[in-house]
């Protein structure tokens, strides 16, 4: 289970609602705030009602993060429960030659066009700083590219990202398979700076056709990765209620320590490569995922 918003209720997420709803929100948060019991009955009514309904019949539920498990026991602590991560099958063979030393570090991230906290317009500032302004040439591919941001995102970003040599924008896709699978293999690493994602499925998938990572250590992140990459300080509040779905104004990221993570692991390949491969022999496999469940469905029916 990771399928809860957790959205303070901000302006953005007030207009979501139908105007009697949105009345009676408004003056919830007048009394309770942004991030209290009006959060938790604007977010129940904007997506939440299915999985908690599911949850509250549920003899065991099992989260897909630790991170997942921790915000939820809010309202499920007392609800028998496990930690299983989801997995993949392996696939990262033998890595597409590559060409010289001094090429571009070849990064790679999946786009998402809706979700300010996959904080797409940060992603690809970052890019633009390393290459224009630090000198470090990143050639950067952006996977699934529509061209449409969250409403947060500065309006020269998409200018950025069709206009500048060092960006690749390829269009949606319905399979990792193929092209895509292909892009993956070429790249260096993954890179995504996701706030608080409970488990960021594109990264599994990543992680499985070879590739390394650098992210924010945010939500269900290390319970993937693990040491497969380098995780960086999310600089979080901890507040329970934050944006996600709505507004922007995450925890700044530090673009130079982000840097040093690029280029640590563009530097070191064989060994964060090996790393990665382990982590699918260890804890990511499908095989290994499944018995997890098959565990958990055994000790449900005793």
């Amino acid at each position: 289970m990771d399928g809860l918003y957790f959205d303070k209720l901000s302006d953005r997420h007030l207009r979501a609602f139908a105007w009697p709803v949105r009345l009676v929100l408004r003056g919830l948060r007048a009394v309770f705030g942004q991030k209290g019991l009006a959060a938790d009955l604007a977010n129940f009514i904007s997506g939440n009602w299915s999985g908690f309904t599911r949850m509250l019949f549920a003899d065991h539920i099992v989260y897909q993060s630790a991170y997942s498990r921790e915000v939820y026991a809010r309202y499920f602590r007392w609800k028998p429960s496990s930690v299983v991560v989801n997995g993949e099958q392996y696939q990262g063979g033998e890595r597409v030659p590559v060409a010289a030393v001094d090429d571009p570090i070849r990064v790679v991230t999946v786009f998402d066009s809706w979700r300010p906290s996959k904080r797409m317009g940060e992603t690809i500032e970052f890019v633009r700083w390393a290459n224009e302004v630090k000198g470090v040439p990143l050639a950067f591919t952006l996977l699934g590219y529509t061209g449409r941001f969250s409403a947060d995102t500065p309006s020269e970003t998409r200018e950025i990202v069709e206009g500048s040599r060092y960006i690749e924008a390829l269009p949606p896709f319905a399979s990792f398979d193929g092209a895509v699978g292909e892009v993956l293999q070429r790249a260096d690493l993954y890179l995504t700076f996701s706030h608080r994602d409970a488990c960021p499925n594109v990264v599994i998938e990543s992680m499985a056709r070879g590739l390394p990572v650098v992210a924010i250590d945010s939500g269900g992140m290390a319970d993937i990765v693990g040491d497969a990459g380098i995780l960086l300080p999310a600089n979080d509040d901890g507040s329970y209620f934050t944006a996600a779905r709505y507004d922007g104004g995450f925890p700044p990221i530090a673009f130079e320590e982000v840097l040093q993570a690029v280029q640590a692991v563009a530097g070191n390949q064989s060994q964060f490569r090996a790393k990665v491969r382990q982590r699918f022999e260890t804890d990511l496999d499908l095989a290994l995922v499944a018995d997890r469940y098959l565990k958990v469905l055994e000790s449900v029916s005793k």
